[in-house]
């Protein structure tokens, strides 16, 4: 993706077709000659998108899972440090508008397994418009976080999540979110509001802060740890642990 440069031809250089002509030797590899320019091509450093794709290129560049956060489409938004992957918040944005945070069991309830990869498709392709079952776009939203090449919460230290868990101090849980690197701190409070803004439908939805982090939490770490201490049940304890700190995590967000 650039411009290319046309040179002259250089001392004792011709194009292939001038050096068929005069019966000389083929060059093994001739200067690039007949160049049509039939697409311009940029990209926007701000939002990490191309414009002017081709559309047989579309679908390839527009991939919106299993891609890491540093290198997928995202924006700007007011009281995040880093930029937030622009399927988040558009995904947020349909759920929200479309009354999901009503629904009951919404991030709990599993949705149809063939609309809901059909609705995946859609948005790598950038060709989303809508969908039926709304549990698809919760249930997408895990799906994005389960799909990083790298878990969001797996460069925190076990003892760390485990202490934060077990505190009675939700400030314990802030001290571990500092922990977390950038972009992943910033997509980790964007996830903790989402699970605030639906928490507070509650009484409608059903879900709370422990319903929510027990749902969400898998997604977020791998389940295996270089730990040699965390093996077999001390691991599954573990696991417990995570839904714990997001739990809290989620509760001290919603305090401040």
């Amino acid at each position: 993706m650039g411009k290319l440069k046309i040179e002259a031809p250089k001392n004792g250089e011709t194009a292939l077709m001038d050096t068929k002509a005069k019966g000389g030797k083929e060059p093994t590899i001739s200067k690039p000659y007949r160049i049509i320019h039939t697409q311009h091509v940029s990209y926007d450093a701000e939002t990490r998108s191309f414009v002017g794709l081709p559309p047989e290129w579309r679908q390839a560049l527009c991939k919106q899972f299993a891609v890491p956060i540093a290198q997928i489409e995202s924006a700007r938004l007011d009281g995040y440090t880093s930029r937030i992957p622009t399927i988040l918040t558009r995904l947020k944005t349909y759920l929200v508008e479309h009354g999901g945070l009503s629904l009951e069991g919404v991030f709990r309830v599993a949705p149809d397994a063939d609309e809901c990869s059909f609705v995946k498709h859609q948005l790598n392709s950038n060709e989303f418009v809508s969908c039926q079952d709304l549990h698809c776009i919760s249930n997408l939203l895990k799906v994005w976080f389960r799909d990083l090449p790298e878990k969001l919460l797996n460069e925190l230290p076990a003892a760390e999540i485990e202490a934060a868990a077990d505190s009675n101090d939700l400030d314990r849980a802030a001290e571990t979110i500092r922990l977390l690197n950038e972009p992943n701190q910033s997509v980790f409070l964007w996830l903790l509001d989402l699970c605030v803004l639906v928490a507070s439908h509650e009484s409608e939805n059903k879900m709370n802060s422990k319903n929510l982090s027990i749902v969400i939490g898998p997604n977020l770490w791998t389940g295996s740890t270089s730990d040699p201490s965390l093996e077999g049940m001390a691991l599954l304890r573990f696991t417990a642990k995570v839904s714990g700190f997001i739990d809290k995590s989620i509760r001290w967000r919603r305090r401040t």
